[in-house]
C-alpha cells in the first residue's frame, strides 16, 4: 500500500499546476493520507484524501491522484465522482488536450472495469480512442488481454501500432498471438520488438517459449541465455532455459536452471514441470516428491492429483493410486457442479 501511494503522490507533485496557497495544504493532507496508508489505517486515507479535494477541488493534481487512492482502496464510486469531474474540468478548459481527455477516460474505463461495469468501461474505451486514438487503443487492449479476449486485444495493439512503433506493443501483441496458437506470428512480433529494443528481455524470453512450441530448442536456449544476461533474476526465465535444456538431453543443465529458479521464487508451476521431467527420466520418487509440494499448495485441484495418481500407478502403488485418482474425480465433479459467473 505505501509504494502506491507513494508513486500517486509524487505524480501529483510533478503535476504543472497553478501555485495556489490550497494546492500545498492539499497536497499535505495526500501526504498525511500516505502516513495512514503505512498504518493500514484505511478510513484516515480516504478522510484525507477528500480533505485534499476539497481544499482543492479544481486542481487535477489534486483530484486524480485521490481518484486513484480511492480506486486502489475499492471505493469506485467515490473514484468515478473524481474522474468525472476531472473531465468536466478538463472540457471547460479552451485548451483542451485530446491526450488528457483521453488519459482521463482511459482512467474511468479502468475504475468501471474494476468494478465489474464492463460495458461502461467499453463505452470510456470508445471514448478515449476518439480522442486519442494510440492511448485509447493500447488501454483497451491491456484490458482485453487481462479479460482473456486475446482475439479483440491483437485488433487493439495492431491499432496502436498504425499510430507508433513500440517494442512493448509489439512484445504484448506476440504474446495475445502466442495465445492464440498463433506461434509464427508470434515470433515475427517479438522479433520486431527486439529489433526496435535488442534490451527488452521479455521479448526474448517470449519468444523463446514460442520457439520450444515450434520446437526449435537452440533457438530458444540462445534467447532465454539473452534474456537472462538481461535479467538474472527472473525466476520464470530459468524454467524455460530448463525446459529447452531438458528437451536438448542436457538433464543437469535443466536441474540446475529449475533450482536457481526455485530458489529465486517459490512456485508450484515450477514443481510441476520439474516432476514431469524427473519421471521421465525414471526418477520417480523425486518426481513424487515435487508433485507432493504441488499437491500441498494446490489442494483443490483435481488435474495435480491424476498426474501424481498416474505416477503413483505407475510406481507399483496401486492403493495411493487409487485414492488420488478417486479425489481427481470427485474435484472435477464439484467443479462442474459449482456455478460459474456470467461476464
Amino acid at each position: 500500500m505505501p509504494s502506491c501511494f507513494l508513486y500517486l503522490t509524487t505524480a501529483a507533485q510533478a503535476a504543472k499546476s497553478p501555485p495556489k496557497p490550497q494546492s500545498g495544504e492539499a497536497m499535505q493532507c495526500l501526504l498525511r493520507a500516505i502516513e495512514c496508508g503505512k498504518k493500514d489505517d484505511k478510513a484516515g486515507v480516504e478522510e484525507e484524501c477528500n480533505r485534499a479535494v476539497i481544499k482543492d477541488p479544481n486542481n487535477l493534481a489534486i483530484l486524480m491522484p485521490a481518484a486513484k487512492i480511492f480506486a486502489f482502496l475499492g471505493n469506485h464510486k467515490r473514484a468515478l465522482e473524481l474522474i468525472d469531474r476531472s473531465i468536466l474540468l478538463t472540457k471547460a478548459n479552451k485548451a483542451i488536450k485530446a491526450r488528457l481527455m483521453a488519459e482521463l477516460y482511459i482512467d474511468r474505463g479502468n475504475v468501471n472495469h474494476q468494478a465489474g461495469l464492463n460495458q461502461a468501461s467499453i463505452e470510456d474505451y470508445k471514448t478515449a480512442i476518439d480522442y486519442d486514438p494510440f492511448v485509447g487503443h493500447r488501454a483497451r487492449a491491456n484490458v482485453r488481454m487481462q479479460l482473456g479476449n486475446y482475439k479483440g486485444a491483437v485488433e487493439d495493439y495492431s491499432e496502436a501500432l498504425k499510430y507508433k512503433e513500440d517494442d512493448e506493443l509489439y512484445r504484448e501483441r506476440g504474446t495475445a498471438r502466442y495465445t492464440q496458437r498463433e506461434v509464427d506470428l508470434a515470433v515475427q512480433d517479438f522479433s520486431k520488438a527486439l529489433q526496435l529494443n535488442p534490451k527488452n528481455a521479455a521479448a526474448y524470453a517470449r519468444r523463446g517459449d514460442a520457439l520450444a512450441r515450434l520446437k526449435d530448442f537452440k533457438g530458444a536456449l540462445s534467447d532465454f541465455n539473452q534474456a537472462i544476461k538481461l535479467e538474472p533474476d527472473n525466476a520464470i526465465t530459468y524454467v524455460g532455459r530448463a525446459i529447452a535444456k531438458a528437451e536438448m538431453n542436457d538433464r543437469e543443465g535443466a536441474l540446475k536452471d529449475f533450482e536457481q529458479s526455485l530458489k529465486l521464487e517459490e512456485n508450484s508451476s515450477v514443481y510441476l514441470c520439474r516432476s514431469e521431467y524427473l519421471a521421465k527420466w525414471g526418477d520417480g520418487a523425486a518426481a513424487l516428491a515435487d508433485l507432493d509440494k504441488v499437491v500441498k499448495d494446490r489442494p483443490e485441484q483435481s488435474s495435480v492429483y491424476g498426474e501424481r495418481g498416474k505416477l503413483k500407478l505407475k510406481m507399483g502403488d496401486f492403493l495411493g493410486a487409487q485414492a488420488d485418482l478417486a479425489k481427481s474425480v470427485q474435484l472435477q465433479i464439484q467443479d462442474k457442479l459449482t456455478p460459474k459467473p456470467n461476464y
